[in-house]
């Protein structure tokens, strides 16, 4: 790895539209997971007034509802605006599915430098246990994070 290198981070709360399209994507991702540990899922998503963009590809022998997870998010984290809400915002989807022989398991502790900056364009999951590596002030900032977002939560109308 290269000793010169600047690393940049950003933290967001709930709430957020890009902590809200991780959210999404995260539940899309646990979803495959809980039924075919083995899937391999590529899930990005974004987000505008009144819509959301949910673009996946996946090695899976799951069957995943996608515009359905992505509504009880919404509703999980509390969008209830006439402008965006879980149950009238539209959802496009472009899912595609791929053939399980193009989802291949990496070692990252095995790829060289130059494959970790090109990874080949197939799936990559890496299903190694990673210690945390984030930086100290996004792990001492998110309890008062959570404390603030409870609040907001229990706020609402």
């Amino acid at each position: 790895m290269q000793k010169d290198f600047m690393f940049t981070s950003e933290s967001v709360t709930e709430g957020h539209p890009d902590k809200l399209c991780d959210q999404i994507s995260d539940a899309i991702l646990d979803r495959f997971l809980q039924q075919d540990p083995y899937s391999g899922v590529i899930a990005e998503c974004a987000v505008s007034t009144a819509i959301v963009f949910i673009a996946a590809r996946f090695a899976s022998h799951a069957s995943v509802d996608v515009p359905n997870i992505a509504r009880q998010v919404i509703e999980q984290v509390g969008y209830n605006h006439q402008a965006f809400n879980a149950k009238t915002c539209s959802i496009v989807t472009s899912l595609k599915e791929l053939p399980p022989e193009e989802c291949r398991s990496f070692d990252e502790r095995e790829l060289s430098e130059e494959e970790i900056r090109s990874p080949p364009s197939a799936l990559l999951v890496i299903r190694r246990q990673r210690c945390c590596l984030c930086p100290s002030g996004l792990l001492t900032g998110w309890p008062g994070d959570s404390r603030w977002c409870g609040s907001r939560r229990s706020c609402r109308t």
